[in-house]
């Protein structure tokens, strides 16, 4: 049975794959980024003495958003999707 992790590692795979693919000049080092974000997620407890970096919280929101979308229209989620992955560099 898949959990907590499993979801977390198919959002984020998903998340790059789709990014990757849609722009013209792909950010190959962006795949790297993504994969160590979700593995120190699912790998590790964050503690108050790790503190979770710009980028590293740009990749978890665009899981979340990525896993429930919300009310937001395919034109905020286009500029959220921009947004985070600048935020991710």
């Amino acid at each position: 049975m898949p959990g907590e992790g499993d979801e977390q590692l198919f959002a984020a795979n998903v998340g790059i794959t789709l990014t990757l693919i849609s722009h013209p000049e792909p950010d190959f080092g962006l795949s790297r980024r993504v994969r160590e974000a979700a593995l120190a997620g699912v790998l590790h407890t964050p503690s108050a003495a790790a503190p979770a970096t710009r980028a590293s919280a740009a990749l978890t929101l665009r899981a979340l958003v990525d896993d429930d979308p919300g009310d937001l229209t395919p034109g905020e989620r286009g500029l959220l999707d921009e947004l985070l992955e600048r935020l991710a560099r």
